[in-house]
């Protein structure tokens, strides 16, 4: 399926793949502007340093994704499943996580400036080095447990 991805990549910027089974995808490295993810489950996929701003996964299942360095500016995981996904250095400016589960997740020395956490569980999280949004973004998100803060 990754050589699929790799070798369409510029018609699946313009369509939406919601749905699919992508669990272990390897997208490390990849420039993917835009490209929708609704509702598909993507445990232990690795995003590694790829480029994905303005990204959809909505309602995605992302267990132990690997977002790592990667720049995801605009992206969107409204309630999506984050647990235990690793967004350590990665660009997260003005993400939205509302109403996402993110418990465990490691966003490390990542950039989260603007990003929306209302209504979202970030329980255990680790924030150290982090840089963070203002209260107001961080209002009404369930951060018990969370470091770094």
């Amino acid at each position: 399926m990754n050589d699929f991805l790799v070798k369409h990549k510029q018609w699946l910027e313009s369509q939406p793949i919601s749905g699919g089974n992508f669990s272990k995808l390897d997208m490390e490295k990849g420039a993917y502007p835009l490209i929708i993810f609704d509702d598909c489950d993507l445990s232990n996929a690795s995003f590694l340093e790829t480029k994905c701003h303005g990204a959809s996964f909505r309602r995605a299942k992302l267990f132990e994704a690997d977002f790592r360095f990667s720049d995801m500016r605009r992206a969107s995981f409204q309630v999506a499943n984050l647990v235990g996904a690793n967004f350590a250095g990665a660009n997260l400016k003005w993400v939205d996580f509302r109403l996402a589960n993110a418990t465990g997740v490691n966003f490390r020395g990542a950039d989260l400036t603007g990003a929306k956490f209302r209504g979202g569980c970030f329980k255990d999280a680790n924030f150290i080095g982090a840089k963070m949004p203002s209260k107001e973004c961080l209002a009404g998100a369930d951060l018990e447990g969370a470091i770094g803060l």
